[in-house]
């Protein structure tokens, strides 16, 4: 059976299962009668769909990406488990649970998988609508998070960058939205700016006019990528890869607790040039 990447496919699977039934005809006219979904995103589109399909044969190839899955908790995630979706988050949204699942995993090296065919479900006790991508072998869909808020965050399936928001809004539809300018974090304690894909130099004095400050690394050598990057005035650059994707860490601490900034890419720091950054993760408890 193919992915479905359209709701024309999406239909045309449940249709052709073997289980189709006019209670199935049934409960595909209340989802659409009773799911409102709308998207800014180019190349997502969110549909009402009341069936889940069985995932695709790739779906089982999860060598070596393993740990970008999880083991769901909620009876939606198991549900899409079972038709053997590899389930990638599970998030509250209001009383409903948003489960992201993708089809195909492939381990490209240097500790990065590629997970693409994605979806989005929404569920109350059952299916109501699917986020989905335009093009099956996209990437545009990845993982959901929890926000503070009860909205969630997309990150894509090729290098766990931040795509959109999705809430449910005060009229009762989902939607899914470009990047809040900042994030509420650790129960409203602390903002976090949107610096995504900003060169880190801009991207830290947003973060620094938000209340966080740079922690200032301690070289074990002065050597490296990251040695460049401190002698240009960031000071809390961590650590960089020095192959595969380039990526970087950036630390900076607050009242909320301490937050991590990953670029990716090496620039010639010399001529000005920054690397970009790629996703911000926040770890609440307070600095110490």
């Amino acid at each position: 059976m193919g992915y479905p990447n359209s709701l024309a496919a999406w239909r045309m699977v449940i249709a052709g299962s073997t289980i189709m039934s006019a209670v199935l005809v049934s409960d595909l006219a209340q989802a659409e009668e009773s799911f409102r979904g709308a998207s800014e995103i180019k190349g997502i589109m969110v549909s009402p769909v009341s069936v889940l399909p069985a995932a695709p044969a790739s779906a089982k190839k999860r060598t070596d990406c393993e740990h970008l899955l999880i083991k769901p908790k909620t009876a939606a995630g198991q549900l899409v488990a079972a038709k053997g979706w590899a389930v990638t988050g599970e998030v509250k949204i209001g009383s409903y649970t948003a489960v992201s699942f993708v089809g195909r995993l492939e381990f490209v090296g240097s500790g990065t998988c590629m997970m693409t065919r994605g979806n989005i479900g929404i569920f109350d006790d059952k299916l109501l609508g699917i986020a989905y991508t335009k093009q099956a072998d996209d990437g545009l869909i990845g993982t959901v998070t929890q926000l503070d808020g009860g909205g969630a965050r997309l990150y894509d399936g090729n290098l766990g960058a931040p795509v959109a928001d999705l809430k449910l809004t005060d009229v009762g539809e989902f939607s899914l939205t470009s990047l809040a300018a900042f994030d509420s974090v650790c129960g409203g304690k602390a903002k976090v700016p949107n610096v995504s894909n900003l060169p880190i130099d801009k991207a830290r004095k947003l973060i620094i006019d938000a209340g966080w400050k740079p922690v200032p690394a301690k070289p074990e050598t002065d050597e490296g990528y990251e040695n460049d990057l401190r002698k240009a005035g960031l000071t809390e650059a961590e650590s960089c890869a020095g192959t595969g994707m380039g990526y970087c860490n950036f630390d900076y601490e607050g009242a909320a607790g301490k937050l991590s900034v990953t670029t990716m890419g090496d620039p010639d720091v010399e001529k000005g040039d920054f690397p970009k950054v790629l996703k911000c993760s926040v770890k609440c408890g307070g600095a110490k």
